[in-house]
């Protein structure tokens, strides 16, 4: 079997001991930690049994915030996972009267699920990490879609305008941001060119679609910087669809 399509299947406790032979898989929308106890464990695969399928093109991971070591993350390899071109992460909402995660577990947790450098689309959802990002989403150079769902911790973007190959970027729910300003692009605001000609440079340079969608408190989005020493700045030059919704209301 090269492709399992079990996207939103969200009454899962866990996935069936065999995923981890299937060492053909090219697509698996979701694997499911084990949640809690009662589980037979000769009968559930464990999250390290990832590891062994290396063909992965597609791979959707669910309830992140039930693996209680990170040690587990860094024994998936993810980054050698050559064939990777999309990764969904999500640390899932807290359930009712559940106990919440400590926000310096998630950041560890998602640092330890470093990506292949060549990853196409990624998304993560419901990370609880504060402004810290992890290092390696900067250095995903080939990255053109980037969901953030749910980060409701996170107070200011990261300099995403240094991603040169970027498309599509969606923000929801992502209630602790109040402004986007100059950080977000990435750019110095004391650089300056040494040549005496003027230059540009673009940041966003090839987005074309932009969503913003129930971010309830976004009071400001404005940037202060246009131009630095000779360079003039270009903000997103070929957007062509901006998307600004509010469709639903975090509880």
């Amino acid at each position: 079997m090269k492709h399992l399509l079990n996207y939103r299947t969200d009454s899962l406790r866990y996935m069936p001991v065999g995923i981890g032979r299937l060492t053909g898989l090219r697509t698996l929308d979701e694997f499911h930690v084990i949640r809690g106890g009662g589980v037979d464990g000769r009968k559930a695969c464990w999250f390290e049994s990832l590891k062994n399928l290396k063909h992965l093109q597609v791979c959707g991971i669910r309830r992140l915030g039930d693996v209680s070591d990170v040690g587990e993350a860094k024994r998936l390899e993810l980054d050698k996972k050559k064939y990777l071109s999309c990764l969904r992460l999500s640390f899932d909402e807290k359930e009712q009267g559940g106990e919440r995660r400590k926000n310096e577990d998630d950041q560890l947790l998602l640092e330890a699920l470093q990506p292949p450098p060549d990853l196409k689309e990624l998304e993560i959802r419901f990370y609880r990490g504060n402004t810290v990002f992890p290092n390696w989403l900067m250095s995903l150079t080939n990255l053109r879609s980037l969901v953030l769902y749910g980060c409701e911790n996170c107070e200011q973007l990261p300099p995403l305008g240094k991603l040169q190959s970027l498309e599509k970027l969606s923000l929801t729910i992502m209630r602790s941001v109040k402004r986007v300003g100059d950080e977000c692009l990435g750019i110095e605001s004391d650089h300056h060119d040494s040549s005496s000609s003027s230059s540009v440079i673009d940041a966003f340079p090839k987005l074309k679609s932009l969503t913003i969608s129930s971010m309830l408190e976004l009071e400001e989005w404005d940037y202060g910087i246009t131009r630095t020493g000779n360079t003039v700045i270009n903000i997103m030059p070929r957007l062509s669809s901006l998307t600004i919704a509010r469709q639903v209301t975090y509880i």
